[in-house]
């Protein structure tokens, strides 16, 4: 097997991996929160913060090759439209933040470091992503979206602000009641 697509597939193995133990932590955090469990709630929510470190990370060996490589041999063992968005457990994940993104903007006090932390890991997963596209597509619009205006870095990037606005990044530092103004605002 070409070291390219050893590197693609181990890499989105271990992506998969990762998403995994998101899921598994944010619903602790979850089940934790609704019991008033706020130092096991913490923990979950770091430790999913430490897997989307990870999950950045398996992106970063996944896509460690050149571009020549990734146009010769990754991309035509790719199906047309192909997104990470159609794996059953990276749309988990996504429905798992949708569902705790209530606890997210209405935290105790004693859980904003946690956030801030995970808020970071998010913004690090996302901008791994970005890096990657960015390498291997540049100006292209993403593969799922071909008829796209924007590029695949725009997407991702307008994705990555809205998730990050969704679970109000960078309000950790507001009183209780001025947070839970801020959700009301807030873009589904």
């Amino acid at each position: 097997m070409n070291t390219a697509m050893d590197r693609w597939i181990v890499g989105h193995h271990l992506f998969i991996v990762t998403i995994q133990g998101i899921i598994l932590c944010l619903l602790n955090f979850e089940d934790n929160i609704k019991k008033k469990q706020l130092g096991l709630a913490r923990k979950e929510l770091l430790d999913a913060s430490k897997l989307l470190s990870a999950s950045a990370s398996s992106m970063k060996l996944a896509s460690s090759f050149s571009k020549k490589q990734y146009l010769d041999v990754i991309r035509p063992s790719m199906p047309d439209n192909f997104s990470g968005l159609d794996m059953v457990d990276h749309k988990e994940m996504i429905n798992v933040m949708k569902r705790i993104k209530p606890f997210l903007l209405s935290l105790p006090k004693e859980l904003y470091e946690a956030k801030d932390i995970f808020n970071k890991s998010l913004s690090q997963a996302y901008d791994m992503h970005i890096y990657v596209c960015d390498q291997f597509v540049e100006d292209e619009s993403s593969l799922r979206a071909v008829s796209s205006q924007a590029s695949a870095t725009e997407a991702l990037s307008k994705i990555k602000k809205q998730r990050l606005k969704n679970i109000g990044e960078n309000d950790s530092h507001l009183s209780p009641k001025q947070h839970q103004n801020s959700s009301k605002t807030e873009v589904k």
